[in-house]
């Protein structure tokens, strides 16, 4: 189903500066600007994102979330994290492409690598962490 994403004011400005290209969002949107969608924690995002989100720290996504959230943020709330390019015309040549890859190693520890794409100022590669599986499991109640 065709669900475009709706964005406040401020974001709309980002996005048009090319500094906006993902979204987190806590359902899935048929938006056909999202390039693909990835499900991650809230605190990821936070972590890992705030830059792609169009914010310059981590605290200030978090003030922005809290913002429309009306108050509330669950650092480990799923969501689901849109990328592609949602204004008008893109400001460059564009063309995103990623991954994310989850692995159990086999020795006790699961892995976790995100992102590449040229929409962004820079390329990048972004290894968010390597975790115990008891400890993960500890933390996020076995989800």
């Amino acid at each position: 189903m065709l669900e475009l994403l709706k964005f406040t004011k401020k974001n709309q400005e980002l996005i048009a500066r090319g500094r906006k290209i993902c979204t987190a969002r806590r359902k899935i949107h048929g938006d056909p600007r999202v390039a693909w969608v990835t499900m991650m924690r809230l605190r990821e995002v936070k972590e890992h994102f705030y830059g792609m989100e169009g914010y310059d720290s981590p605290e200030e996504f978090e003030k922005v979330w809290r913002g429309i959230h009306r108050g509330r943020f669950n650092p480990n709330q799923i969501v689901y994290v849109h990328f592609g390019w949602f204004g008008e015309v893109p400001p460059q040549p564009c063309s995103l492409s990623g991954w994310i890859e989850s692995y159990y190693d086999g020795l006790g520890y699961a892995h976790q690598r995100v992102v590449y794409t040229e929409c962004s100022p820079l390329p990048m590669e972004i290894e968010i962490q390597d975790f115990e599986i008891e400890e993960w499991e500890e933390n996020n109640n076995g989800t």
